[in-house]
């Protein structure tokens, strides 16, 4: 089988595994996440990160998300010279405005907004630490 086969095939895997209603850990686990960051930006015909966006916009997976510095990753991903391929650099800053929408739409949902308050509150110090740098890029 080809590569982009078999990259098609565990795409539409990924992809249906975003529609069960139950939360998956795997799903939003570090290596996961940073592969689908990278593959998203690396793709050539279509920047919108489909599988990643249905991720963000599960409320369940928010705090994860958040205690995870995938908010860190993703603004990081607006932070990178661009110097020689133009193109590719353009498509991840699409994608990383579009994953920080969305993280701010949950962020200043009455849910989110308790879930930050709360660890912010009563959150240990390492998770505290992490949500009192990730507000400021997902509250408007």
């Amino acid at each position: 089988m080809e590569e982009d086969v078999k990259l098609g095939i565990l795409v539409m895997l990924l992809t249906r595994v975003t529609y069960l209603e139950g939360p998956v850990e795997d799903l939003i686990s570090h290596s996961t996440l940073t592969t689908l960051l990278d593959y998203y930006s690396n793709k050539v015909a279509n920047p919108h990160p489909n599988i990643l966006v249905r991720i963000v916009r599960n409320f369940k997976y928010f705090m994860p998300l958040v205690t995870q510095q995938f908010v860190l990753a993703v603004s990081s991903r607006l932070n990178q010279p661009c110097q020689h391929e133009v193109d590719k650099c353009q498509k991840s800053c699409t994608m990383a405005r579009i994953l920080l929408k969305n993280l701010e739409l949950q962020a200043e949902s009455g849910f989110g907004e308790g879930q930050l308050a709360h660890t912010l509150l009563r959150g240990g110090q390492a998770n505290q630490q992490v949500v009192a740098v990730s507000v400021p890029f997902i509250v408007k």
